[in-house]
């Protein structure tokens, strides 16, 4: 992926750690929904770990929403 932006995964990211404040849930709290490490929440909200479709759907699952929620922005509807 060299070459590409990474500002959407920070979009993305910071989507993330917002809905997930909203829900209010810790990252070790959410990240225990999807089993996973706390350091994998984290990572994702910094963009330092590049969502891919199925970490998409675990995440908006463990959340009970519909995954475009935290794509809406990059499609050009913002809900929150």
């Amino acid at each position: 992926m060299a070459g590409r932006s990474i500002e959407p995964f920070r979009e993305i990211g910071g989507r993330l750690a917002l809905v997930r404040k909203a829900y209010g849930l810790t990252q070790r709290q959410l990240a225990e929904r999807v089993g996973r490490p706390a350091s994998y929440i984290a990572k994702l909200e910094l963009a330092e770990r590049r969502l891919d479709v199925i970490d998409l759907e675990e995440l908006a699952r463990a959340l009970d929403l519909d995954p475009g929620l935290l794509l809406s922005r990059l499609m050009g509807k913002d809900p929150i």
